[in-house]
C-alpha cells in the first residue's frame, strides 16, 4: 500500500478484444480507487460496468455500476476509498490482509475505427441463460481453436420462418465458411461496410441458407455499390438481382453469355436461381 504497487489482475477478453485487466491506485495520500483498464486504451462501447469492494459479509458502501454509452476514456473507475476505511477491522474489509474487490464488464455494442457501431457478437447476452433468447454458432478457425458468437434470437425469428421452426439453438459451422459468420451476423443486424467477393459470396450462402431475404436483397444493393474492382464468381452473381443486371450489360451479345453459361458445370447450371434463367432468356432475345 505505502510503495502504491497494486498487482494487475487479468480479465481477459471481453467484445472480442484482449487486454482487460483490473487495477488499484492511490489518487491521494490517504485514498485509493480500484478501475478497469486496457492496453492501448478503452474503445467507445454500449454496456455496464460494475464495480464494488466488499465486507466479509458481502455488503458494501463502495459500489460503482453504470448502464449505457460510454465515451472512449482510459479506464473504469470504482469509488474511491480512504485507507481509514479499509483499516479499521470494526468495518469488516480486511481478511487475512487482503481486500475483495468484485467486478462485471458487458459489452453489447461497438464503436469501430472508422466510427460505425456493431453488436458484440463474441459475448453471450445479458441475463440470456434464464431467458433462451440467443442464438449461438460455433466456429473452428484455421489454427484449430474453437470459438462461438451470438446473437439475439428476436431479429432472425421475425425475418425468416427457418427459426422460427427449428429447437435448436446452436449451429455447428464448417471451417472452411465459419470466419465470415459474423459478417454475415452484421449484415442481418443493419451494418454493412466493404464487402469483398468472398465474404459476398457466403454471406449469401447463409442468408439463403437460413430463408432470409431481406439479407440476401441487403447484399444484392451492397456489392452493387461497392464491388471493390472485383470481378464476382459466376454464381454469386446469379444469385443477385441489381449485379446480375450490371453483368449483362457488361457482357453487350448473346454469343458472350452463351460461352460463359457453357464454361459452368452441369452441376451449377442447376443451381441457378428462377429470377436468373428469367434474365438470361430475356437477355437472348433482346441481344
Amino acid at each position: 500500500m505505502g510503495r502504491n504497487n497494486y498487482p494487475e489482475i487479468p480479465i481477459g477478453m471481453c467484445g472480442g478484444i484482449d487486454g482487460w485487466s483490473l487495477k488499484m491506485r492511490r489518487t491521494s495520500r490517504t485514498c485509493y480507487r480500484p478501475y478497469i483498464s486496457r492496453r492501448g486504451g478503452i474503445p467507445r462501447f454500449e454496456g455496464r460496468f460494475y464495480i464494488n469492494v466488499l465486507k466479509n459479509d458481502g455488503s458494501s458502501a463502495f459500489t460503482v455500476e453504470k448502464q449505457g454509452r460510454v465515451l472512449l476514456q482510459k479506464e473504469l473507475c470504482g469509488v474511491e476509498m480512504d485507507v481509514g476505511e479499509w483499516l479499521n477491522e470494526e468495518n469488516g474489509y480486511l481478511t487475512n490482509g487482503e481486500l475483495r474487490v468484485e467486478y462485471g464488464l458487458q459489452i453489447e455494442g461497438l464503436r469501430l475505427t472508422n466510427g460505425t457501431w456493431t453488436f458484440n457478437f463474441h459475448d453471450p447476452l445479458f441475463g440470456s441463460q434464464k431467458t433462451s433468447s440467443m442464438f449461438t454458432f460455433h466456429r473452428n478457425s484455421e489454427n484449430g481453436r474453437a470459438s462461438s458468437l451470438h446473437c439475439h434470437k428476436q431479429l432472425l425469428t421475425f425475418h425468416s420462418s427457418y427459426f422460427k421452426t427449428i429447437r435448436n439453438s446452436e449451429f455447428k459451422l464448417e471451417s472452411s465458411s465459419s470466419v465470415h459468420i459474423k459478417k454475415f451476423l452484421e449484415f442481418c443486424h443493419g451494418i454493412h461496410g466493404n464487402v469483398n467477393r468472398i465474404t459476398s459470396n457466403y454471406c449469401l450462402a447463409f442468408a439463403q441458407h437460413f430463408k432470409l431475404s431481406n439479407v440476401i436483397r441487403l447484399v444484392d444493393q451492397t456489392m452493387q455499390k461497392n464491388t471493390s474492382g472485383e470481378k464476382m464468381l459466376l454464381l454469386v452473381v446469379f444469385e443477385t438481382r441489381h449485379c446480375l443486371a450490371d453483368w449483362l450489360k457488361e457482357l453487350g451479345s448473346s454469343e458472350e453469355l452463351a460461352k460463359e453459361l457453357k464454361d459452368l458445370e452441369p452441376s451449377d447450371l442447376e443451381r441457378l436461381s428462377g429470377e436468373a434463367m428469367k434474365q438470361f432468356v430475356r437477355f437472348f432475345f433482346t441481344h
